[in-house]
């Protein structure tokens, strides 16, 4: 039984799909380690928990726009004694090949990408509101095996594994791309004694743009020369969508609680308010958890997904003269030599969707006053595998985050674990309400040279509004130093 075309097709696919993901490209990030305990950016840790906007130490949070670049794997990298990032402009001619590493099983690449647009974060007393705008591109590749990572790289010319039998197995690819709209509301829930617990929830509306998912429950070939490559079983599933905006469209929600424990009393404690001195809770610790992106975003205008199993054996003869060609040819490739008949077609959309969950995890954080202007958190991010399901699973993420942090300028260094086994050293500076900050930036340093297995950068622009204009006058000024309300309740001295 012979079938040339496909099985180079179906190789291919999966082949190009891991080189995009696994060589760095200019992409946004979006877990930003270096900022995400911040008290003065609510409209970027509302991303990690929605809870985080209540009692914000800044009134209101204009977000105008924000950028940055992120991508990690395990397999290529760039060698840091050869390599730093001002030969890309300088003298791209210099740039070193790069260097693979080949002493594992299995192999990851992930590349998550977002574009912060307009929104803004307000305080209402003891409820918070946001609105966020943005786009995101996410590709995750999980259970790639050696095998396939060195034919991605030298080609299935290359002489060192012909004709010996390889087996692929759990091998999953996910990319997704959408635009999103998004509601937070954070409330105080518990504000007396030295405790505050807040609670916050944000409710997206996604707009699809594309998305493709493959899974591979096994796949057993050989090539066994320059002109023969053969299949001996294959199984396992695919889903592709034709990239167009608004393609798709889902919800999503986000769910976060936290807790302070303030170095004061908050008896009558409400934020911003003249009423109450307008001053601030500062905290001992706060200790946050959030469930972020549960949902899913169902694609239908033209889409094409199905199975693939294959039990007999299958010959790709002559396959370096194949020159593989468009989306279209490669489904109905699929369906007619490897799929079994199953295939949800575009051409009947009002019945059938093609669905992609979103890359659900769960994000811990805590922070410490230590003095002064000093903190020392961390923060976690746990990611969950997609198993059946189409859809990219989130990077988990380990920061320890010592900072130091003032009304108008904060500085804090990560130090960040990617999987919990590749670490990192970053930095992030905010001056009043320009963040800049990266969480790779060894890689960036002179001297320094790391092996180069990624990239990271992000910038965010802002416009912070630290009081309501009620505390600004001299009525609130003069209330809060005679230390009662407008009530005649006691209120303790402002904090400016």
């Amino acid at each position: 039984m012979i079938h040339p075309k496909s099985t180079f097709r179906l190789t291919q696919l999966l082949l190009s799909i891991a080189l995009l993901a696994m060589f760095p490209t200019l992409i946004f990030s979006q877990d930003e380690m270096g900022q995400s305990l911040s008290n003065y950016s609510p409209t970027t840790t509302l991303k990690l928990n929605p809870a985080s906007i209540a009692d914000s130490k800044v009134w209101l949070d204009i977000h105008l726009v924000g950028a940055g670049l992120s991508v990690h794997n395990d397999f290529a990298y760039m060698p840091g004694n050869d390599f730093n990032w001002s030969m890309l402009w300088k003298n791209p001619e210099a740039i070193p090949d790069p260097n693979f590493n080949r002493n594992r099983a299995k192999y990851m690449a992930h590349a998550e990408a977002f574009g912060q647009l307009p929104g803004f974060s307000l305080v209402l007393g003891k409820n918070s509101l946001a609105i966020n705008t943005g786009v995101r591109s996410i590709t995750d590749i999980r259970g790639l095996p050696e095998h396939l990572a060195n034919y991605a790289i030298e080609g299935f010319q290359w002489a060192d594994q012909m004709g010996e039998a390889f087996s692929a197995t759990n091998m999953r690819i996910a990319s997704l791309n959408f635009a999103q709209v998004g509601l937070s509301y954070a409330r105080m829930l518990k504000v007396e004694n030295n405790e505050i617990l807040s609670a916050g929830i944000t409710v997206n509306r996604f707009i699809g743009i594309g998305g493709a998912g493959i899974t591979i429950e096994n796949w057993d070939y050989t090539v066994i020369d320059s002109l023969n490559l053969q299949t001996s079983s294959i199984n396992g599933k695919y889903g592709v969508t034709e990239p167009a905006f608004n393609n798709g469209r889902g919800w999503g929600v986000d769910l976060g609680i936290m807790y302070k424990k303030t170095r004061s009393s908050v008896d009558s404690y409400v934020p911003h308010d003249s009423d109450t001195g307008c001053r601030s809770s500062d905290y001992i610790h706060k200790i946050g958890v959030a469930v972020l992106d549960l949902g899913r975003i169902s694609f239908d205008p033209v889409f094409y997904a199905g199975t693939f199993s294959n039990a007999e054996p299958i010959l790709w003869e002559d396959y370096s003269n194949a020159d593989p060609e468009d989306l279209e040819e490669l489904i109905d490739l699929l369906d007619e030599e490897l799929s079994d008949g199953n295939v949800n077609a575009s051409d009947t959309p009002e019945t059938e969707q093609f669905r992609m969950l979103l890359p659900t995890a769960l994000s811990f954080q805590y922070d410490r006053w230590i003095n002064g202007p000093f903190y020392i958190g961390s923060t976690l991010v746990q990611g969950f595998g997609r198993k059946n399901n189409f859809g990219p699973q989130r990077m988990s993420q380990l920061a320890l985050i010592p900072r130091a942090e003032w009304k108008r300028l904060e500085l804090s260094i990560p130090i960040v674990l990617r999987n919990y086994r590749d670490p990192s050293l970053g930095v992030m500076l905010r001056i009043n309400s320009i963040i800049i900050g990266s969480d790779r930036i060894g890689s960036w340093i002179p001297g320094v040279n790391p092996d180069v297995y990624g990239a990271d950068f992000y910038i965010h622009f802002k416009y912070s509004i630290f009081n309501r204009s009620a505390c600004k006058g001299k009525s609130s000024r003069v209330r809060a130093s005679k230390g009662k309300s407008k009530s005649g309740k006691v209120l303790p001295c402002p904090s400016w």
